[in-house]
């Protein structure tokens, strides 16, 4: 048997999703704090508050992953206006979340070596 296609799922299974989804959340609770003077705790549970209102608002789809709704909903949540900054804040977190990522050991090797044997990925 030839394997011509292979998929990943690439959080946790490429590289670290955890480490980088801390550092991305930690980005946007230091700009809750001096942006809006929302504390870290209080943040996080607005944070959770629009991750959930998310998800309960719209069916299973990739919009579900939305940390621009997810932002939008937790703003809303402390009563403060979205408009201004939910969009600053969903690039802050992938801007942090995107610059930590780095492939597991093994990861590159293993790509080459599909690569090499023309499997598409």
């Amino acid at each position: 048997m030839h394997i011509a296609h292979l998929i990943f799922d690439l959080d946790d299974t490429l590289y670290d999703y955890q480490r980088a989804n801390v550092i991305g959340m930690e980005s946007l609770c230091d700009y809750a704090a001096q942006k809006l003077g929302v504390d870290r705790q209080t943040f996080i549970e607005a944070y959770q508050f629009g991750r959930e209102k998310t998800k309960e608002l719209l069916p299973p789809c990739a919009a579900v992953h939305s940390r621009t709704l997810y932002c939008q909903h937790a703003l809303e949540y402390l009563q403060i206006n979205p408009l201004v900054h939910a969009l600053t804040m969903q690039s802050i977190f992938w801007n942090d979340f995107l610059a930590v990522i780095e492939p597991f050991a093994g990861v590159e090797t293993m790509l080459q070596h599909l690569h090499a044997r023309d499997i598409k990925i």
